[in-house]
């Protein structure tokens, strides 16, 4: 079993579950959650509102995950099987959605974000292509991002 890793400035605190994580005294106040690797979650119920850091990453079997807190700046949600992200916070700089299964119906809110990793899924950009309300947000961050060399 994998631990959850968590951070309260800068404190690493760890727990052996989600439901422990929730029940933690000072959830609120954790601004860093580390769950990657941990193929035993298959969904996140709730997010600390304080939250700047999320990371998902080869979650392979998580599906869901509750509205993104306003605080949130790094986002890594690589190879899981999330389908859908309601919302991106304006404070949203950095999102890995490398290797997703499906690629996910994205918020319009994305013209902030400095890093947006997508690499494996380039393939599937018709995808973004097709819709109508993704394109111009999406080719326009693309854009952007090869003007300034990012990408």
């Amino acid at each position: 079993m994998n631990v959850i890793s968590c951070k309260i400035r800068n404190n690493k605190i760890t727990f052996d579950t989600l439901e422990e994580m929730y029940n933690y005294n000072k959830f609120d106040e954790i601004d860093e959650i580390d769950c990657s690797e941990n193929d035993e979650i298959t969904e996140i119920k709730k997010l600390p509102k304080n939250l700047k850091s999320l990371n998902c990453s080869e979650c392979t079997e998580l599906t869901s995950i509750p509205k993104l807190p306003k605080t949130l700046e790094n986002l890594g949600l690589m190879e899981t099987q999330i389908d859908e992200i309601e919302s991106f916070p304006e404070t949203l700089k950095n999102v890995d959605l490398c290797s997703l299964v499906k690629i996910p119906k994205l918020p319009l809110h994305i013209e902030n974000i400095n890093s947006f990793s997508i690499n494996e899924m380039i393939y599937k950009f018709e995808e973004f292509y097709k819709d109508p309300i993704l394109r111009e947000p999406f080719l326009d961050l693309l854009l952007r991002r090869v003007q300034a060399g990012i990408i």
